[in-house]
């Protein structure tokens, strides 16, 4: 198969060889030469799909401006008037959140003038660093996902990861970013998934979407809701003329990869489908127009996890096959429960639907409104770092129902006033199920080094969430002067229900498989209310943000320079509290019943532009943004009450069974256990002792709440950008203008947002004099292991990035663009999770609650893009196209961390987190002691190849580490254009190949990375009284583990009728 595809490209590669935010746009310009400009002349502008104007008349310098435009094109500018001759520039298209500049020279003409396409009289003005892409850029690069972020990545600034669908920008926590369509926020309203949709994909059909853009800097005062970058994005409207699309995508495992650095994966059989149908026209013509999109998406989630030998993509090292027989057998035969077998590929089915009417009211009104709905599910693995495997079922789906309306209403009340109205909303319903049913408790066994899973995830046993969000805005707009007033109020309104109780159905660890086998248990947790009523447990809360903004746009500098200077407030309200809990009263001497009540910002921003000449411009800015973290880290405060739900735990310190463990067949459990189990079933009841002990036990589940003098955390972004076009002289191929540019972004937090521990202080020993003692002020509440945990404003965090880029457009059907982005990105932690005590839990550090600024997981230190397309007719009127797109980036960064967590000398219930590695001067290092069995040679060579004895004698640095593989990619796209059933009609087949070198050559194309935390837990070890460390044994961690679904390469075929 591989052979034949490789022939296919290579004949086609000779043949090449030869709303929140801002949804519209704006025309301005000035009529006459700067200075001398003509007023009270009428300038019109026609949107000729819809034959929709807009009239306004110059001002005293020849000025105006013209806003509240839809996208797109094409257009057409006249102006008429005593003073001037009518004239027309027509061919102007319109970008996304841009105001294009269309100026008329004085020079009068004999009879009516019509310029089409002069585009040496129109720029686009830009506050601000963008990218945008229009529907031709959908349709014509390579993306093999149907997903913006396949087009997003374009930008060198921007990483897509697809093991967890998300988009990186700047070096930033992906969790950061905002999308809104149409106006309405449509990013992740709770804050659970990575991939920062509100659904598990992209919540709108890919063929809908007209144009979108990537805005790292707005510094429009109408953007907000963000601290990384912003993901805009319009849908297509109907026109005087019916037109559509009829569109299928294809792919199955034949179509895919399945060998890597010359062994076998396993790959299993699957199909992936997706049909999308699109038409728009007119209801009633200049009036009254509609569009609607459909997409259906069938085909499997896979998984790539397996034990040695099995085949997978990522075989966990130390598990073998007999290992996994041996869990299996006991799981069946001793607990009577099916585990499931090796996760393979599990069916998904995806819906999306949308639909939107524009209607021209009159003369100086339009509206529009937009109708969005989206049913999805798809399964995950929940415990995947290189040391867990689990069980296929113990995968868990997510279901999530979407459902917005939005509705805008425009509105020119004279030439210079125009306003903007819009309502919107947006409701999500998400469900999170185990692939069992929810009918047995997690088991969670260790084998050596690694972490073998069984039954029903401990965070799905009780989990839903749903929310609604409500938004309004009214802005007004006033050009008077030379200068363009923008006046608005917004209101967002959040209300949130959440039901998440961890280890409900009961959470059992095994120390061993032997133990595993016995029935012999080292703990056991269980989560419930503490009125034993699980609809107990669910929280509700919510708050409203109130905006309002003031803005000047104006030019000086004979109209070279434009600037945009306005002010933003935020304030937030808020009745939902906490449950009081007397026990935290009692213990830090106030209330834990706060919440965001009071808390505001202010946001100012100004942004430039300077235009030198037709071939030069710079642009910069600075200003405040704010928003975009997770609301579930705000919940967390709410459900970590103590109040609304407990766990309670059994060890063998706790029980009379000593200190070998839980006999499981010795305790009584709550219920009737199934047919031939007896009365003792573990995993399918829950112990009676922790059942009847809940009001009343020990809670163990964190306690987290809001730091009284929490602030919103916002980010301060400065930049600036030169855009120049070069002229190579001569008369050959590589001679004519290239599009050069550079841009810097400066971005540095304040008061950004995290976890301490509130009931922990930093004592005066140190271990080898390097590792601070932490000492406990006061017990936590409840005595509660996981600590007492404070959501509070750290240090904020610290990027910088530098881009580059080079263009060309050689006119004869071919273009390229290329962009290269230096990136040095430092945060405080990575903020992970969706749970309190994980995001704590989770970092690497010198001690649990420092607050220093070090190298961020996200950071990707270079990235090279190249994006280049050829089309041309090799059959009379229809074209064959081809584009390219190649990156190359560096690998990511990650930290060498202690296995055990007691280097601080507290030992509080930290089974993630990770004091960072000392790294010995050598065999005789006086602050270390080696136990008999540690494997030295292997430790210092392991030190050797990792670079890191450039730290002996202290710490290894957080993310000091940077030798993972550097990645290159290339994947292409072909088309070809075919004759209609109708005239005017067009239709076009199409391939895509993702990762075109791993096709080439299975070596190629490979993706390895550290693990999501960046950590590898390289030793074992503990202290002894000496004040040495003591290493027990060293773990020899896989540095890296591949990606398959990066890596292999894959190819997916489709159909498209135009009409």
């Amino acid at each position: 198969m591989r052979k034949i595809l490789l022939v296919f490209l290579f004949t086609f590669s000779f043949i090449f060889t030869s709303q929140a935010q801002v949804t519209t746009a704006s025309i301005k310009g000035v009529v006459g030469d700067i200075g001398a400009g003509v007023n009270n002349v009428s300038v019109t502008v026609t949107d000729t799909r819809t034959n929709t104007s807009a009239t306004t008349k110059t001002g005293a310098n020849g000025e105006y401006y013209i806003p509240n435009l839809k996208i797109g094109g094409p257009y057409k500018v006249t102006i008429s008037g005593d003073g001037v001759d009518e004239e027309t520039i027509g061919d102007v298209f319109l970008e996304i959140g841009k105001t294009q500049k269309v100026d008329f020279s004085s020079e009068p003409a004999a009879d009516e003038v019509i310029v089409m396409g002069q585009m040496q009289k129109t720029m686009d003005i830009a506050i601000g660093p963008a990218s945008s892409y229009s529907t031709e850029d959908l349709r014509n690069l390579p993306g093999i996902n149907k997903d913006i972020k396949d087009l997003a990545q374009i930008d060198s600034r921007l990483f897509y990861d697809k093991q967890n669908d998300s988009l990186s920008c700047m070096g930033m926590n992906n969790r950061f970013n905002s999308l809104t369509v149409d106006g309405v926020r449509m990013n992740d309203g709770f804050g659970l998934k990575s991939g920062g949709y509100p659904t598990e994909g992209m919540p709108f059909a890919y063929e809908a979407i007209e144009q979108f853009a990537v805005e790292f800097a707005p510094y429009d005062v109408e953007y907000n809701g963000f601290t990384s970058c912003n993901i805009n994005a319009v849908s297509k409207s109907g026109k005087n003329e019916f037109f559509g699309t009829l569109r299928y995508d294809y792919t199955d495992d034949s179509l895919k990869g399945d060998t890597l650095e010359g062994e076998s994966v396993s790959v299993p059989s699957f199909e992936e489908k997706t049909m999308q149908i699109t038409i728009g026209g007119p209801i009633v013509e200049d009036k009254l127009f509609f569009f609607a999109a459909y997409e259906k998406d069938e085909g499997i989630d896979t998984f790539e996890r397996g034990y040695e030998g099995s085949g997978a993509i990522n075989e966990l090292q130390g598990f073998t096959e007999a290992q996994f027989n041996r869990v299996r057998d006991a799981a069946i035969n001793t607990y009577g429960y099916n585990p499931g077998s090796l996760p393979s590929g599990i069916d998904y089915d995806v819906e999306k639907i949308l639909l939107k009417f524009d209607a021209n009211l009159s003369d100086n009104h339009r509206a529009t409104l937009t109708y969005n709905f989206t049913d999805d599910a798809h399964t995950y693995e929940s415990d995947s770092d290189p040391d867990e495997f689990e069980f296929s079922r113990h995968l868990y789906e997510i279901g999530d129902e979407l459902e917005s309306v939005n509705l805008a209403l425009f509105s020119d009340w004279t030439d210079n006033f125009s306003t903007e109205f819009r309502y919107g909303t947006l409701e999500l319903n998400n469900s999170q199920e185990c692939l069992d049913g929810k009918t047995f408790g997690e088991m969670d066994i260790q084998i050596g080094n690694n972490s073998i899973y069984i039954g029903c995830d401990d965070s799905r046993h009780a989990n839903a969430m749903d929310y609604e969000i409500e938004t309004l805005k009214i802005k007004g707009e006033l050009s008077v002067g030379g200068h363009v007033i923008t006046a608005g109020y917004e209101v967002e309104d959040y209300q949130a229900s959440n039901l998440f109780v961890q280890s409900f159905l009961g959470e059992y660890e095994f120390t061993s498989l032997e133990n595993f086998e016995n029935q012999i248990a080292d703990e056991i947790v269980y989560g419930n209310a503490p009125t034993g009523t699980l609809g107990d447990a669910e929280v509700n809360f919510g708050y409203k943000i109130s905006s309002v903004y003031l803005q000047d746009e104006f030019s000086l500098l004979e109209g070279k320079l434009d600037v945009t200077a306005g002010l933003r407030y935020d304030y937030y309200e808020s009745g939902d509290l906490p449950t009081l809990n007397p026990d935290y009263v009692d213990t830090f001497g106030r209330s834990n019943a706060i919440n965001l009540d009071g808390k505001d910002i202010m946001l100012p921003r100004l942004g430039l532009n300077y235009e030198h000449d037709e071939r030069t411009s710079l642009r910069g800015g600075i200003g405040v943004f704010s928003g975009g973290n997770p609301n579930v880290w705000l919940a967390n405060i709410y459900s970590g009450d103590h109040m609304s739900k407990v766990e309670l735990a059994l060890d063998d310190d706790s029980l009379v069974y000593g200190t070998n463990g839980i006999d499981l067949t010795s305790l009584n459990y709550q219920g009737t256990c199934p047919a031939d189990l007896g009365t003792a079933c573990p995993g399918y009841l829950v112990p009676s002792l922790l059942a009847n002990d809940l009001a009343s036990g020990a809670p163990k589940f964190e306690m987290v709440a809001l730091d009284p003098n929490y602030e919103i955390p916002s980010e301060l972004k400065f930049s600036f950008g030169i855009s120049h076009i070069a002229e190579l002289p001569g008369d050959n191929f590589f001679a004519g203008d290239y599009e050069l540019s550079f841009d810097y972004i400066k971005s540095k937090g304040e008061d950004s947002v995290g976890y301490i521990r509130k009931d922990l202080t930093l004592g005066t020993d140190r271990v080898a004099g390097i590792i601070p003692q932490l000492e406990e002020i006061t017990p936590a509440v409840g005595d509660d292991p996981k600590g007492t945990l404070m959501l509070t404003n750290l240090q904020g965090n610290e990027t910088e990035t530098m881009t580059f880029g080079v263009a060309k457009d050689h006119g004869n059907g071919f273009d390229w663009k290329f962009s290269y982005t230096h990136m040095d990105s430092q945060d405080t932690g990575p903020m992970l999770s969706s749970v309190g005590f994980t995001n704590f839990d989770r970092r690497t550090y010198t001690h649990a609650n420092e607050d220093v600024l070090s190298r961020s997981n996200f950071e990707i230190e270079d990235r090279f893009t190249l994006v280049a397309n050829y089309e041309k007719e090799f059959a009379p009127d229809y074209l064959t196209k081809f584009s390219l797109l190649a990156t190359y980036q560096s690998g990511r960064p990650y930290s060498l961390v202690f296995e055990n967590n007691n280097m601080t000398g507290f030992t509080p219930y930290q089974d993630e987190a990770a004091t960072l590695l000392y790294i010995p001067t050598g065999a005789n290092d006086p602050n270390v002691v080696f136990d008999p069995g540690f494997d030295q040679t292997g430790f210092f060579n392991f030190l050797a190849a990792t670079g890191a004895n450039q730290f002996a004698g202290g710490l290894a640095p957080r993310n000091a580490f940077d030798d993972s593989p550097d990645w290159a990619k290339i994947d292409i796209k072909i088309e070809q254009e075919l004759p209609g059933l109708r005239p005017g009609d067009k239709s076009a087949v199409f391939l895509v190949v993702d990762n075109l070198g791993n096709l080439i050559n299975d070596e190629w194309g490979i993706f390895s990375r550290p693990s999501e935390r960046a950590t590898l837990y390289t030793v074992d070890a503990s202290t002894n009284s000496d004040g040495q460390f003591v290493f027990e044994e060293f773990n020899n961690p896989n540095r890296f583990s591949r990606d398959g679904n990066a890596s292999l390469w894959s190819i997916r075929v489709g159909i498209r009728y135009d009409f």
